[in-house]
């Protein structure tokens, strides 16, 4: 699935790829891979987010995303260690 920008603009998105999905009467759950680029290293960033929805009467009332925070905090780090390697 092609994706629409990630809310980082120092990335490319390329791919949010759905993974595991569940749905129930009242409420929905997906994880989603991810792979971006740094626009300015070139570097490719491959994550996971996943998606909670309270639905009512079918239709989504809200909507929790958690992504790994570690995982691109470290990413960035090392960005700005060696950002042109």
């Amino acid at each position: 699935m092609q994706s629409p920008q990630i809310q980082l603009p120092e990335f490319d998105s390329l791919l949010l790829d759905p993974r595991e999905i569940v749905i129930d009467p009242n409420r929905a759950a997906v994880e989603i891979q991810i792979h971006c680029r740094h626009k300015e290293t070139g570097r490719s960033l491959e994550s996971v987010k996943t998606n909670f929805w309270t639905l009512e009467a079918g239709w989504p009332v809200s909507l929790a995303e958690y992504y790994d925070i570690a995982g691109f905090r470290a990413f960035m780090s090392a960005v700005e260690t060696n950002p042109l390697s």
